[in-house]
């Protein structure tokens, strides 16, 4: 939560040539606004041989408490969208990228990009 939200008092004092003075007061409401997840790692390298087991976790908090769910846009593999777990086995070589997002419940997100080399 951002520290300036909530309600505010404000008095204006306003002094004229002739040393006359008036004072306006209003409240101001300052609502926190939601902010997007934040990815731990903007980049990741991940190398493994080829039938060799692969588990990382994609690791993203919110700073408003929302929860995350996490999506990537690659065929190799599943991400759990609940934990960001990637656990996949690569059985040819290759070398490929994926982005992986963290989505919070508002739909703002962030995003982390994984190159990966199976050899």
């Amino acid at each position: 939560e951002n520290e300036d939200t909530g309600n505010h008092s404000i008095i204006i004092e306003v002094i004229d040539n002739k040393n006359n003075t008036e004072y306006i007061s209003f409240n101001l409401n300052i609502i926190d606004i939601n902010d997007p997840p934040i990815m731990q790692y903007k980049e990741v390298n991940i190398t493994a041989a080829q039938g060799e087991r692969i588990e990382f976790l994609v690791k993203a908090y919110d700073p408003d408490g929302d929860n995350i769910t996490f999506t990537d846009n690659i065929f190799y593999f599943d991400i759990d969208s609940n934990t960001g777990l990637i656990n996949t086995t690569i059985n040819e070589p290759a070398t490929f990228s994926t982005i992986v997002t963290a989505t919070d419940t508002f739909g703002l997100t962030d995003t982390q990009n994984i190159n990966f080399k199976i050899t």
